[in-house]
């Protein structure tokens, strides 16, 4: 490995055959260096003890994420009985947040871009924990209202660390250990579904006791970053050549490994270009006040960061951003909208059996018998309900997790795993596209009434196995696709696009759906229809493919 990452780093010489630059050679040969790029010294160092530390952060965080998700559907049921509310006063408190993630995710990718990757999530750490916690003391539905709009701008910017976390790896893991990360959203929602069943279901307790626990996890998750480095590309691309080099310094070290040999600059091909120019001033501003002698090569598109019109700046990016925006409004309104339809479909369910419509073991074809949305039907969730909400959480889990709470079936689905070999096989695209289509198709599913509450939440079991492999997967491409200097708004923005269609959601998913299943479950089939075609549409694959750090 040494010695590869040796030929790798070999400087940029000019060589005797190149009769057209013989003077320029004989010139500048004293500028004449050993150099490599950040990502010529990522493949050096490897996957080791750094990146298990990195692996660790990234997975903590986006379970504090999809806790927070998961809580909403929980609460909404939960504050609905509490303030007396009606379903529209429900769907706006789930509506609130999402226009907050709405805000908040394109705001938190241009920090990511402008002022670094670990600055901008300790922000959005700090602000999550606060508004978390202080929500465990709302006096007032209005009140509540509010500071979940201001948790939902604030959760908007965790996405951010699947571009922090993939800076750091090498292309070799950087697909399978991305996924492996995601699983850390499974645990989220399924830590949250135990935490709901135990202190609302078993203990009784009230919803302000279940936010003040969950609250907990984003508070002990601070501590974390005085662990963490900056990324060393945030730093390349912000003209910050010699602190990339201590973070690099610091990995290799880690890994018990040694960087390349020679000087880190941004790119390969400019510092051929300044050496054959006559311009040898570089080497004045190669050093710092740190001391260090790194090249650094001004460059006017390495300090264009964060910019929106970027995403667009070719003609094939132009067509990625539009697809991913498509993909993301569509696949995670779906998303939510299964969260939500889960919870609504149970509490329908008992509120039928209180008013001796059903026995409270089925739910009938309510296209046909639409369920008053008034006051009255106030019903909190029982027992059996918290526990089927693990089942279903537990279905994006791998393995023998799952028999935990499946009675010892051994049941395999597709989902995570499945991706994981096939990410590698047959690339991002087409993984997306597969797994998107058999999300739609699972969907129809639901168009079986009247369906018994054991046969739901296998239906339900099945299609967030295949969604939650799907929209992983897709995760994992959108950092791959985006240069350094917009990776963070590239994310970010589409994760606004996703907000949109949850915005949507909490009506289609708690207010349509107590009209007709079958219109309301179709939408979403549809809708992730239309994410597998647009998924084949993506004029890049990324598999195997470096990262990019120029926008």
């Amino acid at each position: 490995m040494s010695f590869l990452c040796y030929m790798q780093s070999r400087a940029l010489r000019t060589t005797s055959g190149m009769s057209g630059m013989r003077n320029a050679e004989a010139a500048h040969s004293e500028t004449v260096r050993e150099v490599y790029t950040v990502e010529e010294a990522i493949e050096c160092i490897g996957f080791g003890r750094f990146q298990l530390k990195m692996f660790v952060f990234a997975g903590l965080l986006w379970m504090v994420e999809s806790m927070e998700i998961m809580l909403v559907s929980v609460l909404a049921v939960a504050v609905r009985c509490d303030y007396d509310l009606d379903s529209w006063g429900e769907s706006v408190l789930t509506l609130v947040m999402f226009v907050g993630m709405f805000f908040g995710a394109t705001f938190w990718g241009v920090i990511a871009d402008k002022f670094g990757r670990k600055k901008a999530l300790l922000i959005v750490s700090i602000c999550v924990s606060l508004s978390s916690l202080i929500s465990a003391f709302s006096p007032n539905y209005i009140f509540l209202v509010i500071i979940r709009g201001i948790l939902g701008f604030s959760i908007a910017g965790g996405g951010q660390t699947v571009n922090f976390y993939a800076e750091f790896l090498p292309i070799k893991h950087r697909g399978y250990t991305t996924l492996l990360v995601l699983l850390f959203y499974v645990c989220g929602a399924l830590v949250e579904a135990v935490l709901a069943l135990l202190l609302m279901g078993y203990a009784g307790l009230n919803w302000h006791y279940f936010l003040a626990f969950s609250a907990i996890p984003s508070c002990l998750f601070l501590l974390y970053f005085k662990f963490i480095p900056e990324s060393p590309r945030y730093y390349l691309v912000s003209n910050q050549i010699p602190k990339a080099k201590k973070v690099l310094e610091q990995a290799a070290k880690q890994n018990g490994k040694s960087l390349p040999p020679g000087e880190l600059v941004f790119e390969k091909e400019s510092i051929m270009l300044h050496a054959l120019s006559g311009d040898s001033h570089s080497d004045t501003e190669a050093s710092d006040s740190e001391g260090a002698d790194s090249l650094i090569i001004p460059d006017e598109n390495v300090t264009s960061r964060g910019k929106l019109k970027d995403l667009f700046s070719t003609k094939e990016r132009g067509i990625t951003t539009v697809l991913l925006w498509i993909i993301f409004f569509a696949g995670t309104s779906g998303f939510y909208g299964l969260i939500l339809a889960t919870t609504e479909l149970l509490a329908i369910t008992d509120e039928l059996k209180t008013e001796n419509v059903t026995d409270g073991t089925y739910l009938p074809c309510i296209d046909h018998k639409s369920i008053p949305m008034n006051s009255s039907q106030c019903q909190l969730l029982g027992i059996d309900d918290y526990i089927k909400l693990v089942w279903v959480n537990a279905a994006d889990a791998p393995g023998d997790f799952k028999y935990l709470f499946i009675k010892g079936e051994a049941i395999l689905f597709l989902g995570i795993l499945l991706a994981i070999p096939l990410i590698e096989k047959i690339g991002r695209r087409k993984t997306m596209a597969v797994e998107f289509f058999l999300t739609g198709a699972s969907f129809f599913l639901f168009f079986i009434c009247p369906i018994s509450k054991d046969v739901l939440t296998a239906f339900v079991f099945l299609v967030r196995v295949l969604l939650n492999g799907s929209l992983c997967t897709l995760w994992v491409y959108t950092p791959e696709v985006y240069p350094t200097a917009v990776r963070g708004i590239g994310l970010g923005s589409s994760s606004s696009s996703a907000r949109i269609g949850a915005m949507l959601t909490p009506f289609i998913a708690e207010v349509l759906l107590r009209k007709s299943i079958r219109a309301s479950l179709g939408i979403y089939a549809g809708l992730f229809l239309i994410c597998a075609v647009c998924s084949l549409r993506l004029p890049i694959e990324t598999k195997k493919r470096s990262l990019e750090d120029k926008a």
